[in-house]
């Protein structure tokens, strides 16, 4: 059995190989060169200490390099197709590098496609991409004009039972609404099979139609393992024929519903898109709901937690203008399973903002909320602060509540009329009692506490 070359013999053929290639005709250099790659390959191998080890650890050392940063504006970032973004640069460095990186699917499973559209090789190189992932889980990002790239949405398709988490951002320009059948192929997005998708976020640039509910309904229905879904920015047209749908769509494995919508097209909610979207939701196993949204009627967001009946322990809501104190508090009743609890009133009329101080009284009984471990409340405007009453409450809720408080925060501006004062002395000494006894408290500005 012949031994291995040494390295010195390994540098000698790579020697010989740049003589014979400088004083070959120009008719022989190129087989000469290929041999050269093969020869500086074995001797790469032999003397890079990343090819002694296993492939399991080279891989892990590979997938252990942070992406690319994704310079688009719109989050999440994962990393584009482009030769300089990882994992593509693996490509480039060597031969070694670029096996071990191609042996390595986990690399590949994640990718965004922005500024779309894009020419076909573009397209062709996300697909290539991917195929690289093999059969594990993938992450797509697409953004832009997506309509006008029919080579996307093949590749899309092709890869649907694959994909794990699916973001359409939408570029949306002048803040003009769009036609989603148009826009999305809704017709193409509604056939696909998605038995693998866990998390889908739609999201545009400015407020956008993406059509009616419906069409959306059957492609969250091909979904059975969804458990995250976002709609930022989202607008959803009404039904016309409401008889369509006898019952709502129940999606059992969703854990996670945001609805952020700044864009205020229903401030009363009865006829909002929001309220639209969860007339036709039923979401037996949500835990996290996140409505920065203006549009959501009382009756449709209590008739959509009675049918639920989820386990929901995070609640994250702006209460809308019209909604009443009395209102606020029968809503919460329904869920006394919160654990978190972060409130806040963007309305400009101060009897609004005073709706948050005003829910202390209820907060300082036994029977509300028993289990709140945290609590924020956020007005954009200067009200009154009871620090007297709040020492009640935050004491209640540390000594006789059975769920222990373990964060409150208080966010109000830092300037302008009304500008806050700090407690007295007496107050005060209270309220860090309580913070020496392992309370988070913050009254004020982020970045001022008063106390």
């Amino acid at each position: 059995m012949s031994q291995p070359p040494t390295v010195a013999q390994l540098r000698q053929d790579v020697d010989d190989l740049v003589t014979a290639i400088a004083q070959a005709p120009e008719t022989l250099q190129a087989a000469l060169i290929s041999q050269l790659g093969e020869a500086e390959h074995k001797l790469n191998m032999a003397v890079d200490p990343m090819a002694r080890l296993p492939l399991e650890l080279q891989s892990l050392i590979f997938l252990a390099v942070p992406p690319s940063r994704n310079t688009h504006p719109y989050p999440p970032h994962p990393p584009p197709p482009d030769p300089l973004s990882t994992p593509m640069v693996f490509l480039q460095v060597c031969q070694l590098w670029r096996d071990i990186a191609l042996a390595t699917p986990k690399l590949w499973c994640n990718v965004g496609m922005v500024d779309l559209p894009r020419s076909p090789n573009y397209s062709n190189l996300c697909g290539l991409w991917l195929s690289r992932a093999r059969s594990l889980p993938v992450s797509l990002s697409l953004r832009g004009f997506l309509a006008l790239n029919q080579d996307v949405q093949d590749m899309v398709a092709q890869y649907s039972s694959q994909l794990e988490s699916l973001t359409l951002g939408l570029v949306v320009p002048d803040a003009i609404l769009i036609d989603a059948d148009t826009t999305l192929r809704l017709g193409h997005w509604r056939g696909l099979e998605l038995s693998s998708l866990k998390n889908l976020s739609l999201q545009a640039s400015d407020p956008a139609s993406f059509g009616r509910i419906s069409r959306w309904l059957d492609v969250l229905g091909a979904a059975p393992m969804l458990s995250t879904l976002e709609l930022d920015n989202v607008f959803f047209e009404p039904e016309n024929n409401q008889e369509l749908f006898p019952s709502p769509l129940m999606l059992a494995s969703l854990q996670y519903l945001e609805l952020g919508f700044p864009f205020m097209y229903d401030v009363l909610g009865t006829n909002g898109s929001s309220s639209r979207i969860l007339r036709h939701l039923t979401l037996p196993a949500l835990r996290e709901l996140s409505l920065s949204v203006l549009d959501v009627g009382y009756g449709e967001l209590n008739a959509f937690i009675s049918r639920s009946s989820p386990p929901l322990e995070s609640l994250h809501m702006a209460i809308p203008f019209n909604w009443s104190l009395s209102s606020l508090v029968q809503f919460l009743r329904l869920i006394p399973t919160l654990v978190s609890l972060h409130l806040s009133i963007t309305s400009p009329d101060p009897q609004d903002a005073a709706k948050l101080f005003l829910l202390f009284d209820t907060l300082n009984t036994i029977d509300f909320l028993p289990n709140l471990h945290t609590v924020e409340m956020v007005a954009d405007l200067h009200v009154p602060v009871d620090y007297e009453q709040m020492l009640r409450l935050l004491t209640f809720r540390r000594t006789l509540c059975p769920g222990l408080l373990e964060s409150f925060k208080l966010q109000i501006p830092e300037y302008g009329p009304g500008t806050p004062i700090p407690p007295s002395d007496h107050l005060k000494s209270g309220l860090r009692q309580l913070m020496e006894d392992g309370l988070s408290l913050h009254i004020g500005h982020p970045s001022a506490n008063l106390l």
